[in-house]
């Protein structure tokens, strides 16, 4: 091993031994330091899995901040994303669901681009890639694909 280098990157290695170390990035509450092998650099990423016990609230593969939110499930990249404190009992599955949600309640979007549009309204439940993908209205149910990609604001549909 190379004095310059701690441990290799060839197979598990303690960093238990490792003094004076010091990480130069910021790192955000609920990232994680992990070691990028084709760069050979420490980076802070969002982890791909998390499991919030405190707010009942899980994150798969998404941005979403777990600690903001309470009882939210997001599964796919960008899912939940822009969920803040204030949302409630979501359920985003599929890249960009419920992207823009930011304080809305009971809602659930399953397929690519469902309800990617809704920010602070509530009680919508769309079904099908880009299903309500546009609404920005409450208490819409939709089912298929492209279902009510055209409604942009009315309610109870």
């Amino acid at each position: 091993m190379s004095s310059d280098v701690p441990f290799s990157t060839n197979q598990p290695q303690s960093l238990g031994d490792l003094t004076n170390v010091s990480i130069s990035t910021s790192v955000s509450n609920g990232q994680e330091i992990r070691f990028n092998s084709s760069t050979s650099v420490f980076e802070n990423v969002t982890p791909h899995a998390v499991f919030d016990s405190t707010t009942k609230s899980v994150s798969l593969g998404s941005s979403m901040d777990t600690t903001a939110v309470s009882e939210c499930v997001a599964i796919g990249d960008e899912a939940l994303l822009s969920a803040a404190s204030g949302a409630e009992d979501n359920v985003a599955i599929g890249d960009d669901a419920l992207k823009s949600l930011t304080t809305g309640q009971d809602c659930v979007a399953i397929g690519s681009d469902s309800l990617e549009s809704l920010t602070t309204t509530g009680k919508s439940t769309a079904i099908g890639r880009k299903a309500l993908s546009t609404s920005v209205g409450s208490d819409n149910t939709v089912l298929g694909c492209d279902a009510g990609r055209n409604i942009a604001s009315g309610d109870e549909n």
